[in-house]
């Protein structure tokens, strides 16, 4: 009988296991790879959420209950428009005010009976004005109002634009607001 020295494992043994481990980490990487980018992406989706729909469904929601325009200085403008309504329904107008400052979309409320008003960044990535985009447009009966001392008297629908810089990428949306007369 004769009995056989075990000194290792064969090179046929080796070459196995090492294109096992070869399989394995391909598709554990194949694995990463996919979170990677869902996760990219909703991070993407998030950002547009809020820096893009949530405002622009603030100003839908403002616009379409407003009870008038504040024409006092510095007045309507295509990168500020402050407008009265009475979001909470207490019989007191709130004053609303939506402007962009430098790469900041600013919202500041508050009621005209002298409560402290509040101001929001809602954006820091705006890029409105690096864009030559304005924020409002004011169209009447007769179509798009240049003259912004006839926007109080004039306007029937208001159109939203925002425009935010995400990475390298530059996202916009826009929504037409129908003026409460």
């Amino acid at each position: 009988m004769s009995t056989r020295a075990d000194h290792g494992y064969t090179l046929a043994e080796l070459v196995a296991v090492i294109g096992l481990l070869g399989i394995i980490m391909g598709v554990a990487y194949a694995g990463m790879h996919i979170a990677m980018t869902g996760s990219k992406f909703s991070d993407e989706q998030a950002m547009v959420s809020r820096e893009i729909a949530a405002p622009l469904d603030l100003i839908d929601q403002v616009f379409s209950q407003s009870l008038g325009f504040d024409v006092s200085y510095p007045g309507v403008q295509p990168d500020r428009c402050a407008v009265y309504a009475d979001q909470d329904a207490d019989g007191d107008q709130e004053r609303w005010l939506f402007e962009v400052v430098g790469n900041e979309l600013r919202v500041t409320n508050g009621e005209t009976n002298g409560r402290p008003t509040e101001t929001v960044v809602w954006s820091e990535s705006n890029v409105n004005i690096a864009e030559s985009e304005p924020l409002f447009r004011y169209y009447g009966p007769d179509g798009e109002i240049t003259d912004m001392g006839q926007v109080a008297s004039k306007a029937t629908h208001v159109v939203a634009t925002l425009v935010v810089e995400s990475g390298s990428r530059t996202l916009r949306d826009s929504r037409t607001v129908f003026i409460r007369n």
